[in-house]
């Protein structure tokens, strides 16, 4: 197979997924509540589509992690645990390094982050 009979147009297939991406991150970052546990799903798959050309979302880094990061800051509920997961996932294809330049680095948010992790119940279940 021919390299150029993967690209569409001369574009990389992922370029469609980045749209898709772009548009799931702007409705999580709603209004409080508005992400549906299906969207981060979907934003997982996504992620893990670009284990192989990881690099080709740095210009999507700063709005995936702001939009997940603000609801997370909104929500207290058992949505963030699916947007728990589709960070990891972020830091999983891409690199602590390169996510976590995006991430905020607050002291006031020190607190929230702690409440939530020593009141997160731990899961047993392998995913």
């Amino acid at each position: 197979m021919d390299p150029d009979e993967t690209l569409v147009g001369g574009l990389d297939p992922l370029v469609n997924e980045s749209e898709d991406l772009i548009q799931l991150c702007s409705g999580i970052a709603g209004p409080p509540r508005s992400a549906k546990l299906d969207d981060f799903k979907e934003i997982q798959t996504i992620l893990e589509k670009y284990q192989e050309k990881s690099q080709l979302l740095d210009p999507l880094l700063p709005r995936v992690t702001s939009s997940i990061i603000e609801f997370l800051l909104a929500n207290d509920d058992a949505g963030s645990q699916a947007a728990f997961r589709a960070l990891y996932t972020l830091f999983k294809v891409r690199g602590f390094k390169n996510v976590a330049r995006h991430l905020p680095h607050t002291v006031n948010l020190f607190e929230t982050v702690a409440c939530r992790l020593l009141n997160t119940p731990e899961e047993n279940e392998a995913s």
